[in-house]
């Protein structure tokens, strides 16, 4: 399950080439839009919309027999998060991984839930995001203060020479990008697969 940016709901757009390489690589790959582009979108209302799309698409999948990891990006970063606490509310199956690149932080008025202590949870901030800062992902990782230490992972991705690891890093191509963003969830999906 990958959850997309805010504003970036077109499953074609730049996420298309990583999402496409895991599919082939045997992954089922759920892309929820959670967002209609009109005015009512706002992070407190885009929550159901993502819960509903991600019941549809697992009802057609085959639901809690196939292992989850839950990826996503920005708000969908956040998102991701959520379905890691909510998912058996939600009738969802629990995630075995949450993957959460530069998160935005909990969402006002929807609290989220405990994580289950079987999920696995790797939260990413960039040293120079100028989006969202680190505040979120700091905020997200907070809230596993009772989950197992082996379960939760933070990591600060860290800008160097020839990259930089802002907001947008994600949306670059080559094997710095690849190795820093989307080989820990291909390993992730990886495991699942095995």
């Amino acid at each position: 399950m990958y959850a997309h940016g805010w504003t970036a709901i077109d499953p074609s757009d730049w996420h298309a080439v990583h999402l496409r390489r895991l599919c082939a690589d045997g992954s089922i790959v759920v892309f929820p839009r959670y967002q209609v582009g009109g005015a009512g979108d706002t992070f407190q209302n885009s929550v159901a919309p993502y819960r509903r799309g991600l019941q549809r698409a697992f009802a057609r999948i085959g639901g809690p027999k196939l292992p989850v990891v839950a990826a996503g990006y920005s708000f969908g970063a956040t998102l991701a998060f959520y379905l890691g606490t909510h998912a058996k509310a939600w009738k969802l199956p629990v995630p075995r991984a949450v993957y959460s690149i530069f998160p935005t932080g909990p969402i006002d008025g929807v609290p989220p839930g405990r994580m289950a202590p079987t999920t696995d949870v790797t939260i990413l901030a960039g040293d120079q995001d100028e989006v969202v800062g680190r505040a979120g992902a700091d905020q997200l990782f907070g809230l596993l203060a009772a989950h197992p230490a082996r379960s939760k992972h933070f990591r600060l991705v860290r800008s160097k020479p020839g990259f930089v690891a802002s907001h947008e890093a994600l949306k670059g191509t080559g094997a710095k990008v690849f190795g820093i963003f989307w080989a820990p969830l291909d390993a992730l999906a990886d495991g699942g697969r095995g």
